[in-house]
């Protein structure tokens, strides 16, 4: 089923019991998740009690199924929301998912699967095509991203300039977290096209990158380690980025109220930043970032391995 069709069903109200979404752009998932969400519990109500999230990497498909079977306390439909899916042990057990027994109380449960793919070499694959509803969140094709960038234009209330859509439209790496992020800087900065990330030609956008990392986003952040380590270039200015943000962190966890007067975007930034990271972390990340410093004096040269250390040291898997 394809995307536009799947937010269609749901806000209908033709749900299913079983979704499995593949594909690495997380934002398609997140646009099918909140419809769910929407559907299943209502405003103010009892999220906490209705809805679970599992680490697939962590757990087994007769874990998930206990979980969706679980009553709610105070009644309503389950939500189950598993990561890494296609990683859960014994994954051939959720076929018991596909069969709801009939209810006058509607869906007893929603079992939301996110995966990077979908191997049909499985027999549960099949299973999922035939009885569940399957939808591919794939990277978005070139010659539809001015179509996404229309859209997102339009969730923040921004007036897209065809000028300023070009500059999007070849910015990479792409994907759909990337253009809204830049979006958003256009909004805060009041539509000054200079805000937004110079596309690196493959490569990787600093800004992109620092987002990623701060944002302690392992996905977003590890895809670009191979590339910065073989380009010194690139590299050393990118640290400096690193240490001019953190420094800012660093100021904001130390004391939020320091009256220190900053750019909307960078306060945006910030706030968000405050509260994934304690000051022992950043604290720490201080001292890494100097002993490299102390490091490139000697050698100039950054290793693959340090790069690979500070983030994987400092992100964290996010789901989706």
């Amino acid at each position: 089923m394809d995307l536009s069709q799947a937010k269609k069903d749901i806000e209908g109200g033709r749900l299913k019991p079983v979704y499995w979404l593949y594909g690495s752009e997380r934002m398609k998932k997140r646009e099918i998740i909140s419809r769910i969400r929407s559907a299943v519990i209502a405003p103010g109500g009892g999220a906490a009690f209705q809805e679970e999230k599992i680490d697939g990497t962590q757990a087994s498909g007769h874990m998930v199924v206990d979980a969706a079977k679980c009553m709610c306390f105070g009644g309503g439909t389950r939500l189950v929301l598993v990561s890494d899916a296609g990683e859960l042990d014994e994954l051939d057990s959720i076929e018991e998912l596909f069969s709801v027994p009939e209810s006058s109380a509607g869906m007893p449960y929603v079992c939301v699967f996110m995966s990077e793919t979908l191997d049909m070499r499985r027999k549960i694959s099949k299973q999922l095509v035939e009885k569940a509803v399957v939808v591919a969140c794939e990277a978005v094709a070139e010659q539809e991203r001015d179509v996404w960038i229309a859209y997102l234009s339009k969730k923040h209330g921004f007036v897209m300039r065809p000028e300023v859509s070009v500059r999007l439209r070849a910015l990479e790496p792409w994907n759909l977290d990337v253009v809204e992020r830049e979006i958003e800087k256009l909004v805060l900065s009041g539509g000054d096209p200079d805000v937004i990330s110079a596309a690196a030609g493959g490569g990787c956008s600093g800004d992109v990158f620092v987002e990623a990392f701060f944002g302690r986003d392992l996905g977003a952040a590890l895809p670009h380690v191979r590339w910065i380590a073989g380009n010194q270039e690139e590299a050393l200015p990118l640290l400096g980025l690193l240490a001019w943000n953190l420094r800012q962190l660093v100021v904001e966890l130390a004391d939020g109220n320091s009256g220190i007067r900053r750019n909307p975007y960078l306060e945006a930034r910030l706030s968000k930043w405050k509260r994934i990271w304690n000051f022992r972390e950043a604290s720490a990340l201080e001292t890494d970032l100097q002993a490299v410093d102390h490091g490139i004096k000697q050698s100039y040269t950054i290793p693959l391995g340090f790069w690979s250390r500070l983030v994987t040291s400092y992100c964290r898997r996010i789901p989706c």
